[in-house]
């Protein structure tokens, strides 16, 4: 076990900012994946911006910023903390930035690669579902905390809009997802998109769709502290340096 969402969801808002804004242009590359693993291995050095033990996404744009954030290519996802030395052997605790294996299986750092960087002065928080729709209205996904439930987790397959009304005992946010828009369903339900990190067979493919606090339909208003706590930032290039 690896508690890295908060890594994915700050990865894929990053990454889909791009992609969106470079759908078009042919630009390489087109659809861009940054690497988790880099953030887990590299980044916590850099910023402090978490572990497999938990972390904050709007410190992965700091990261982003100061640093920047290669392909998944560059470092391919394995669920663990590592060390990040680029001149120590590679092995199963030790991870550089960005490295590749021979037919041999002999591994090697890259020194020169292309990182997406973020914009300085484009990070920022916000939370209520007014301001969640202006800023992916305007420049495209964020991430949000959420309440992560047994109930989301294990009794959630896309059977409709999701709502889950706070636990009087245990309402906090455990868990970090992408929010990438907004719609109404056919019952006049409300609801937000949200990406998660639990594979492709959860939910819709990966993804859920779960009541605004605005809903006025059946199902509820109930959606797990979604609206909270949300971070966002804008890349500025994808470049060597």
């Amino acid at each position: 076990y690896c508690g890295s969402c908060w890594a994915f969801a700050a990865t894929s808002v990053l990454a889909d900012r791009w992609n969106v804004a470079y759908r078009n242009s042919g630009s390489p590359p087109p659809d861009l994946v940054l690497s988790t693993q880099n953030v887990l291995s590299c980044g916590n050095d850099v910023t402090g911006c978490g572990t497999c033990h938990g972390g904050d996404d709007a410190t992965v744009f700091v990261y982003a910023q100061q640093h920047g954030i290669p392909h998944e290519s560059c470092s391919n996802y394995m669920a663990r903390d590592t060390t990040c030395r680029a001149n120590a052997p590679i092995a199963d605790d030790n991870r550089p930035q960005c490295y590749n294996c021979d037919e041999e299986a002999m591994c090697y750092s890259i020194r020169e690669y292309h990182r997406l960087y973020v914009r300085e002065g484009s990070i920022g928080t916000l939370s209520g579902g007014s301001a969640m729709k202006a800023e992916i209205r305007s420049n495209g996904p964020i991430s949000c905390g959420i309440m992560a439930t047994p109930k989301m987790e294990h009794r959630y397959n896309g059977a409709g809009v999701y709502s889950e009304p706070p636990s009087e005992t245990d309402s906090r946010i455990n868990h970090v997802v992408e929010v990438v828009g907004w719609g109404v369903d056919a019952k006049n339900n409300e609801y937000w998109s949200v990406r998660n990190s639990w594979g492709a067979e959860w939910g819709e493919g990966g993804f859920m769709r779960i009541v605004t606090s605005d809903n006025t339909g059946p199902a509820g208003t109930g959606n797990n502290l979604l609206e909270t706590e949300c971070s966002y930032a804008t890349p500025d290039r994808y470049a060597m340096k």
